[in-house]
């Protein structure tokens, strides 16, 4: 059974961290974001897909490899496209190409204006703008976290583009803002001592069993540390991301009528697990399943499971239309 952990002790979590910031933070003045090598595989193998898209706000930074039925990944809150290491492979082999966007300011995408606002449309704006760009016609999503929202939206929105969805612990309903970025004068604090430390700190909150947060994955996720404004771009995304427009989309979900699957890591404690029945009752044609011994990061803290049934919802899904696609030629032939 899964256990559950209140949202009071997250705050006191948050109050620990924050405590430990205090005490301790002069002794990482010196251990800044200084990224290493990383993940040598990933950069190798999708270095020559990277492409930067000039748009209204700045650049959209995207990954466009492979060949096949496209397949549109985003990522989630103060992350980027590295989010998708434990699947890209298993998906590549599986046939298909995968456009692994950026979300604007986060990433290798550029900082927008100061008028900018991240609200969900926003943000999902950024990723409708390199599916314009590459002319997909149609394409099948897979959204984490925030960027589960942004599928759900982008699926609403366009329904003769988006085949069907998958969402990974998304964040459909209003939650809790994280705490600890709300705390007065915080801000100011991690910019100075901000470095791999905190990210370790994050990423094992994220993670079921956090020895499974490995340095390679600290590394990565320690470069959006170096990007100018990005503490406060994250700031702004817990802010603003949850719009009126984001109100209009959860009110619409039974408008939903594609295929979706929701996976969901039964010890998410970033994201109420009891949001997955909620969303599946107001949308037409969904489903959820749960992985197991999983956090909020689930996809990569149990990378089997999730492709298991990221491969299976996919291809079940392809056989569907072309069925349909047959049954719309005989009836053409009649």
């Amino acid at each position: 059974m899964r256990s559950k952990r209140s949202y009071r002790s997250g705050v006191k979590v948050t109050g620990l961290m924050y405590l430990f910031v205090c005490l301790f933070g002069f002794h990482f003045q010196g251990c800044r974001a200084d990224p290493g090598a990383g993940d040598e595989n990933w950069h190798k193998a999708v270095r020559a897909f990277r492409h930067d898209l000039s748009y209204q706000q700045g650049t959209i930074h995207y990954i466009d490899i492979g060949q096949g039925t496209p397949l549109v990944l985003v990522h989630g809150f103060a992350d980027s496209s590295f989010c998708w290491f434990a699947q890209y492979q298993t998906l590549l082999g599986a046939g298909y190409r995968l456009i692994i966007v950026d979300q604007p300011g986060l990433g290798r995408s550029s900082t927008p204006p100061p008028t900018y606002k991240f609200s969900l449309e926003n943000q999902a704006g950024g990723v409708k703008t390199v599916m314009d760009q590459l002319g997909l016609t149609t394409c099948d999503l897979i959204g984490h976290s925030m960027g589960g929202g942004i599928s759900l939206y982008l699926a609403q929105q366009y329904p003769e583009l988006v085949r069907s969805i998958i969402v990974i612990d998304p964040a459909c309903f209003r939650i809790p803002r994280l705490m600890f970025l709300q705390i007065p004068g915080i801000m100011t604090f991690l910019k100075v001592f901000k470095g791999h430390w905190l990210v370790r700190t994050g990423l094992r909150q994220a993670f079921y069993e956090p020895d499974k947060v490995t340095e390679t994955m600290v590394v990565e996720y320690s470069r959006n540390l170096n990007r100018q404004h990005y503490l406060q771009t994250l700031h702004s995304l817990l802010e603003q991301y949850f719009s009126p427009g984001f109100d209009r989309m959860v009110r619409a979900y039974p408008m939903i009528s594609q295929p979706v699957l929701i996976l969901w890591g039964d010890h998410d404690t970033w994201v109420p697990f009891e949001f997955g029945p909620r969303l599946q009752s107001l949308l037409k044609c969904a489903e959820v399943i749960t992985l197991t011994e999983a956090g909020h990061n689930a996809h990569q803290e149990q990378p089997e499971q999730a492709n298991q049934h990221i491969l299976s919802f996919l291809e079940r899904n392809k056989v569907k239309n072309l069925d349909t696609e047959v049954n719309i030629e005989h009836a053409k032939v009649r």
